[in-house]
């Protein structure tokens, strides 16, 4: 039966009130203004996390069958844990959303486009179905295999934005941090496997990622993205327990160097604007860091969106849910660079290589319909173009 093997989730749904803070709320005492971006498109009750509490409920009870609809639905749910934010009852949607995507595997319902995902992640170890060499954009960097300190690229750093994970180096280099990279024995963090319901696929990859990173003699880890950061800090942790190594996101550890001030910033004139991936913010509670080093380049000004740190609103990718429903997510991305926009600013900063493709797009998309005009970054790139290092 669904759940069966977990009673905390079990016990979860039978507390849930029904209240619908997780669907629309607008509170200046609570700070959130609409909560769940998916509803705030499609608006329909089953695609808020009531609802989708709800759902489990029957299923788990037996009054609700799994169906291909029925999954269709389940993977439209972002994981971007607005919901159990708000939840006064800390009902884990985003973990019961897991759960049902392990149950819709397991009974064969799975789109194919899903199935295709699980397809190209096991035959070439990355999330893009890329041949070519994962360390490529470290061949003239000449970083070993060993060492204290690690850097985990990340499938988008390693194939999709080459200049972020060089701009990560070359900022850690200048401050005197050496780094080590695991090359081709790095393989991509597992998040879509998790995300996608491919539990055991998600575990073998942890399993070989932790091989390599302890072969490599690591006591500290270095993630740029935040999904992966979050993959191997939370649900890797999850499954062996305390982790051999001290994971850090690179905006915690940018913002550590500039505090001993061992990074130094020239001016950018440019006004920018943050936005917090929910991985990073909403999972790991990093919110601070990322918002205090971008303050402190010189010249820049600093506009704060008025959805922000634990109310942020997601980008929409959703690990998985930008590949299966490309139309749900540029609409929730349109909306989030809408709301950027507002504030005055001419660029997002975000710390997310997910959030800067999707934000990225959304920004196209609307540039060509000539409704607005904003840059998007990921936080390295600027911090490098202010140390004025070349990439």
């Amino acid at each position: 039966m669904f759940l069966n093997d977990k009673p905390e989730l079990r016990e979860q749904l039978y507390r849930c009130s029904k209240c619908g803070y997780c669907r629309d709320t607008i509170s200046d005492e609570l700070g959130f203004y609409h909560v769940c971006p998916v509803y705030d498109v499609l608006r329909m009750e089953h695609f808020c996390g009531r609802g989708r509490a709800t759902i489990a409920l029957g299923l788990m009870e037996g009054a609700v069958q799994f169906s291909e609809p029925l999954a269709n639905m389940v993977h439209t749910d972002l994981g971007c844990g607005a919901c159990k934010e708000i939840c006064p009852e800390n009902i884990d949607i985003p973990a019961i959303t897991r759960a049902l995507r392990k149950e819709i595997v397991k009974s064969k319902l799975e789109s194919l486009k899903l199935k295709q995902i699980y397809s190209v992640l096991e035959e070439t170890h990355n999330i893009f179905g890329e041949e070519k060499p994962r360390s490529s954009w470290a061949e003239d960097l000449g970083l070993p295999k060993k060492g204290e300190t690690l850097y985990f690229a990340g499938c988008s750093a390693s194939y999709t934005y080459p200049k972020t994970a060089r701009a990560i180096v070359k900022i850690l280099s200048e401050a005197g941090v050496k780094v080590a990279y695991l090359g081709e024995d790095e393989w991509c963090c597992g998040a879509p496997a998790l995300w996608g319901g491919y539990i055991e696929f998600f575990e073998k990859i942890a399993k070989l990622n932790l091989s390599a990173i302890k072969a490599s003699g690591a006591k500290t880890v270095i993630f740029g993205c935040a999904v992966c950061y979050n993959s191997l800090k939370t649900h890797y942790q999850s499954m062996i327990g305390k982790l051999p190594f001290k994971p850090l996101h690179i905006s915690e550890v940018i913002y550590d160097l500039m505090q001993k001030g061992d990074v130094h910033f020239q001016p950018i004139r440019r006004r920018f604007t943050y936005h917090d991936p929910c991985h990073l913010g909403r999972d790991e509670k990093v919110y601070e860091q990322p918002r205090e080093v971008i303050k402190k380049i010189p010249e820049a000004e600093f506009y704060e969106m008025p959805r922000n740190r634990k109310s942020a609103f997601c980008c929409g990718e959703g690990v998985v849910v930008s590949t299966l429903f490309p139309n749900l997510t540029r609409k929730i991305s349109a909306n989030r660079i809408s709301e950027a926009k507002e504030t005055g600013a001419d660029a997002i900063v975000t710390c997310c290589p997910g959030c800067v493709a999707t934000l990225s797009k959304a920004a196209a998309w609307l540039k060509s319909r000539g409704k607005t005009e904003i840059e998007v970054y990921d936080l390295p790139i600027i911090v490098a173009e202010s140390m004025r290092l070349k990439l």
